[in-house]
């Protein structure tokens, strides 16, 4: 597992000197606040979303009041994501908080037009970063279900490489490519490994990453995901699931995407035919978790849909720990299956399966 682990796509395998797992929305929103108010000099964050909104206006403020304690900060909002968050930003921006958009919609090259930066990333004095599944609004910090980490040590710099790449990309109409970088060959020292997966510029991408993972796996499977339509990752976890290893799957009952929703629905069958044990969140559950064998466990952005692993820039950390596996194990996973409700097989109307067999000709853009 740890050759894997070593061998699989991803940044320079390095270590965390501090790891917090952040698997309530209270955690994760008050690890928000401290990352922000532990800034001294430099505050670079990324999101898909920002909403206007109390919780965005308040965010907002937050990062002003930084600026006035002397503090640079930068905001990359993505141009659809956040097309909303327009009187936020002029807001930020009178503050002296530099917004950039990422490819807006009427100015984006037709080749990338499609290319959204869905990444939820924070990083302060490249030494603390928080790297999450949650948008900055209401609906994620008081009703949605999602989970993070909070980093510190050396992995936090590639992350600050992953917001540096993607500031300079605004306006090139291009990806820059990453500086050379040279992988270390042998672990560093400690029980807990790092490593940055992400989708934008070569060499660290998320489907092959995902795909050593599931390969590599020997007893259990976790996915704790809200949009899991992937061809190929559906393949894989049948595959394991018949090889007889557990694979648990937890998505919600209805996500905010309908669309999704019917082609998940879709599915269902084939993934319990093969012995998967697919369970319904009854709410909304944002999380995107990944665990293979309690121990390596996979953070972040990153859904497991063709528009994650094949085309949006999204930023997710690695992590190869048996201590932090458990407790992730526990708090993630175990804490919800008994709220969640084990499903048998599709649950579709005839209209309903009608729908997702046209949908799913489409899956790759859902």
């Amino acid at each position: 597992m740890r050759r894997a682990f070593l061998a699989a796509e991803g940044g320079p395998v390095s270590r965390a000197s501090g790891i917090a797992l952040l698997g309530t929305e209270r955690s994760l929103f008050r690890s928000l606040d401290n990352v922000v108010d532990s800034a001294r000099t430099r505050l670079d964050m990324r999101f898909y979303r920002i909403a206007d909104d109390a919780v965005g206006q308040a965010f907002a403020e937050r990062l002003v009041s930084r600026v006035q304690d002397g503090v640079g900060v930068r905001v990359l909002l993505d141009g659809f994501g956040s097309a909303g968050a327009g009187p936020i930003v002029e807001m930020m921006r009178a503050g002296g908080v530099q917004v950039r958009w990422f490819n807006p919609p009427l100015d984006a090259d037709v080749d990338e037009a499609s290319m959204r930066d869905h990444a939820k990333l924070v990083v302060a004095d490249r030494e603390r970063a928080w790297v999450s599944s949650a948008n900055i609004g209401e609906g994620y910090s008081i009703d949605w279900h999602d989970c993070g980490l909070d980093v510190a040590g050396p992995v936090v710099r590639w992350l600050d490489e992953e917001f540096v790449l993607a500031w300079q990309a605004v306006g090139l109409h291009s990806l820059p490519t990453r500086r050379n970088v040279v992988h270390v060959e042998a672990p560093p020292p400690g029980p807990t490994w790092c490593r940055v997966v992400s989708n934008g510029f070569r060499g660290w991408d998320v489907r092959p990453h995902v795909e050593a993972m599931l390969r590599a796996a020997q007893r259990t499977i976790h996915v704790h995901h809200c949009y899991l339509t992937d061809n190929a990752v559906l393949e894989l976890l049948r595959e394991r699931a018949r090889d007889g290893l557990r694979v648990l799957v937890l998505a919600p009952h209805a996500s905010d995407v309908p669309a999704v929703d019917l082609v998940m629905q879709r599915d269902v069958d084939g993934l319990v035919e093969a012995g998967i044990e697919y369970r319904h969140w009854p709410e909304m559950s944002h999380r995107k978790y990944l665990s293979v064998d309690h121990r390596w466990m996979l953070f972040g952005s990153s859904n497991l849909d063709g528009l994650s692993l094949d085309t949006n820039l999204e930023v997710n950390v690695a992590v190869f720990s048996r201590r932090l596996g458990r407790t992730a194990s526990a708090r993630l996973v175990a804490r919800d299956v008994p709220r969640s409700h084990l499903v048998l097989g599709s649950e579709l109307t005839l209209p309903g399966r009608l729908a997702s067999e046209l949908l799913s000709v489409f899956r790759a853009v859902l």
